[in-house]
């Protein structure tokens, strides 16, 4: 048996679930660089989507297969210290908005969603969670050309410089979608917001969604910290899987969408930044 000093427990953080399934795929891409093994642990204390009415202790197994044949019940003694107080290896999230343009550089973007991607085939979603988004594929997207649009709303408005104006500001995707629109057959809204939803279902009548958690205002508290759940953390991951399985995306500053390009690393896109409104449309 190895020494404790030659395994890596990935533990959780209070953020989103992206945050979290993006710093673990950090941590994995640091244990091949540096010869450990990668121990996931998603601890029920710091996991915003921890749920009481489920026994398991470790949350990444509500959502995913173990990655290897390692747990916290057959590894040396352990300390988290040392997890939690490593920088990031190498930033694949936006986590410091004012400072995130640099992750989505054109110029070196390519490589990396395709080394991400690596890691990520890895991982094996749940079989019941798979099912669900099998069906909804099956159901809206076989034959039909789909532009994915993921809009973020609720705690952003706090991230960026004018954020009090941004329950106005997934309106003006209006004129993104009006250039793709015709081009399209369907148009998937993923968004944690009512109001968005409510806005594109109005204007367009192609418009198909996945029916998960929303809050009912465009800002305000976000949905982990406010109605974090088993069911809300599957619903987010459902709905980036469904993005990445779209011939297009329309996204914004949030890993649910950028891990959708890591999960398709050849799917074109359009990125609008939340914070200067600046966007970078890459491929067809």
């Amino acid at each position: 048996m190895k020494s404790k000093s030659q395994y890596l427990v990935i533990g959780a953080r209070r953020e989103g679930f992206f945050s979290n399934f993006l710093h673990t795929i950090d941590r994995m891409i640091y244990c091949d660089k540096h010869d450990l093994t990668p121990v996931i642990n998603w601890e029920t204390d710091n996991f915003l989507y921890a749920d009481k009415s489920i026994t398991e202790s470790n949350c990444w197994k509500y959502y995913f297969e173990n990655i290897n044949n390692h747990n916290l019940d057959n590894i040396p003694d352990y300390d988290y210290t040392k997890e939690f107080t490593m920088p990031p290896y190498v930033e694949y999230s936006f986590r410091d908005i004012p400072h995130h343009q640099h992750i989505i550089d054109l110029n070196t973007f390519d490589s990396k969603r395709e080394f991400v991607n690596k890691y990520i085939s890895k991982i094996k979603i749940k079989k019941h969670i798979q099912e669900k988004i099998n069906k909804f594929v099956d159901k809206n997207f076989k034959g039909y050309k789909v532009l994915g649009v993921h809009v973020r709303g609720t705690d952003k408005w706090a991230d960026v410089p004018g954020g009090n104006q941004i329950h106005s500001r997934f309106e003006n995707y209006d004129s993104l979608v009006l250039k793709e629109v015709e081009s399209y057959d369907k148009i998937l809204i993923c968004t944690d917001s009512k109001r968005a939803l409510l806005h594109f279902k109005k204007k367009y009548n192609n418009v198909v969604y996945y029916n998960s958690h929303r809050m009912i205002n465009h800002t305000g508290d976000s949905i982990h910290f406010t109605r974090g759940s088993y069911s809300t953390g599957e619903d987010v991951l459902v709905e980036s899987v469904l993005l990445s399985k779209c011939d297009k995306i329309i996204m914004t500053d949030s890993n649910v969408s950028l891990a959708a390009l890591y999960f398709n690393p050849t799917i074109p896109f359009v990125y609008k930044s939340y914070e200067d409104l600046s966007i970078k449309n890459y491929g067809n």
